[in-house]
Order: C-alpha cells, then sequence, then structure tokens
C-alpha cells in the first residue's frame, strides 16, 4: 500500500489500520475479515451485525458494561474451526459517539477523551475503562441483530430468520471478497440461531439483556484449538 502521505490514507484507516491489506492476508488462511461486532464470556459468544447506526457499537459498549467481553467492535477474522465459527481480534479499539458515551453516566466510558472522527465516533482503547474485556478469540454460538425503535421502552430479543441475518449481513460485507464467496460463508455463518435486538434507550438494560443471552449459550467444545 503506496500513500505520498498519511493524509492519502482512506478516513477510515485510523479506526482499522491497513484492513484492506488484511483481506487477502488473512484469506490465506482460511480467515475472513467480517465489518461486525462481537460480545461473549468463557470463550464463547454473539455475533452482532447490521447497517451503519444500527446500534453494533452501542450495543457493544452496553455488553461490556454488563461485564461482558469483546473479540472486536467493527472489523473481526472469522474462520471454521471443526466445522465451528471462531472470531478472532484484529483492532483492539472501538468507537462510539458522545450521545452513546454519554448513556453510561457516571462510569468513566462517558467521558472518554478524543475529537470524533469521520464518522463522528470517539476512538477509545475499551481496556482502559473494562480491564480484561478484551477475547482475542470467541467460539460464535449466536448471530443479534440489533435495531433502534423509538418508543420502546426495554429491550426485546425475538428469534430472525437465516435469510434476514443473510440480508443484513451482506450489506455491510459486499464488498469484502467476490459476492459468491460472500454469499456462501455467510450462509455457512449463518445456520446459528439469529435473533433480532430491539433496543432500549436504557443501556444497562441492554447490556443485563445481552448478558442473559449469552449466559444461556451452549459451552465450548474443548476440542477447538486456541
Amino acid at each position: 500500500l503506496l500513500m505520498n502521505a498519511p493524509a492519502d490514507l482512506p478516513a477510515w484507516d485510523g479506526g482499522a489500520p491497513l484492513v484492506d491489506l488484511l483481506r487477502p492476508a488473512l484469506a490465506r488462511r482460511s480467515i475472513r475479515v467480517v465489518h461486525a461486532a462481537t460480545l461473549g464470556a468463557q470463550g464463547r459468544g454473539v455475533l452482532l451485525v447490521g447497517d451503519g447506526g444500527a446500534g453494533k457499537s452501542a450495543t457493544t459498549l452496553a455488553g461490556l458494561a454488563a461485564g461482558l467481553g469483546t473479540a472486536g467492535d467493527d472489523y473481526i477474522g472469522v474462520s471454521f474451526e471443526g466445522g465451528e465459527p471462531v472470531a478472532r481480534m484484529l483492532y483492539r479499539m472501538m468507537k462510539q459517539d458522545r450521545s452513546g458515551l454519554a448513556r453510561h453516566a457516571g462510569h468513566a466510558v462517558a467521558s472518554a477523551p478524543g475529537e470524533p472522527n469521520w464518522r463522528g465516533k470517539i476512538e477509545f482503547a475499551p481496556e482502559l475503562y473494562f480491564p480484561g474485556c478484551l477475547a482475542e478469540r470467541l467460539a460464535l454460538k449466536a448471530v443479534v441483530i440489533p435495531h433502534i425503535a423509538a418508543g420502546e421502552e426495554a429491550p426485546a430479543l425475538v428469534p430472525a430468520t437465516g435469510g434476514e441475518a443473510l440480508r443484513v449481513a451482506m450489506r455491510t460485507n459486499l464488498f469484502n471478497g467476490s459476492l459468491a464467496e460472500g454469499m456462501h460463508f455467510f450462509a455457512r455463518l449463518l445456520k446459528l440461531p439469529c435473533y433480532r435486538m430491539t433496543l432500549a434507550p436504557d443501556a444497562a438494560a441492554n447490556g443485563a439483556a445481552l448478558a442473559r443471552l449469552v449466559d444461556e449459550l451452549p459451552g465450548v467444545d474443548p476440542g477447538l484449538g486456541a
């Protein structure tokens, strides 16, 4: 990747350095770069998929505040080990806008310093505010599609079809490789149980709902390698 000056780098490079080079490099190891977020505990977790502005970062932050961990908030690597999908951490940063941070009033993350990036979000290292929250890998056991809905007082999780999750995932991952390859990859990945999550204004309630979901996930197959 040759640039005449740092200012020539694409706007998103600050939050996901060299992601366009990671794609082919990881593909050689059968790892696909996926635009998604993750939450989990005890080595297993969920994949969060959604359009920009759907609430993936807010959902991830709510999960961290509820004691969950993450293998990535924006870009992650996904591979299949023993036929099971596994998320691997690529970046150790998170992004959230000021209004989203403000929902955690009373927690130090609410006043995370920094200037907004090109998408109006503050980029910060989550381990500064939630020590031990980063997971190098998570065995994926379910897919969650977060959705912001006006007037909802409590979060709700309802089953979604794999087709619905596939349409959402492909909208933000269409150009991460060939279309045919992507359709095959996500069709395989989205055989996992899928849920649509309506987010409430109360971040703590959203985090508690996610913690309950993760607690109910099946355990990790001890045969999966590190």
